[in-house]
């Protein structure tokens, strides 16, 4: 999907000043993006104390841990309170990136 995604951005992003990606779970998938496109900024919500639900053995699938040790150079958003908090927390986030 990596593949499609970029050749989408290429054809459609003169478009837009931004693209957000809202969902990443793989380490590939953002060091392919960043080897294609200049300004790849990743970030990652974290929520502590919550349970999923997910079973043990999908809570330990790749697609659940691959980027737990990932550097998301110190973004991380922490969604600990309400949802109106992550909504700010995300809005004070994309100010921060179109400085």
């Amino acid at each position: 999907w990596t593949e499609i995604l970029s050749i989408f951005i290429s054809v459609f992003g003169i478009d837009f000043d931004y693209v957000i990606i809202p969902d990443c779970r793989f380490l590939d998938e953002i060091e392919w993006m960043a080897g294609r496109f200049p300004d790849v900024i990743a970030c990652r919500v974290e929520r502590p104390n919550f349970d999923n639900g997910l079973p043990e053995e999908q809570k330990n699938h790749i697609s659940e841990t691959d980027l737990d040790y990932y550097d998301f150079e110190k973004i991380i958003i922490n969604n600990n309170g309400s949802l109106d908090d992550l909504r700010s927390q995300v809005h004070y986030f994309v100010k921060w990136v179109l400085l």
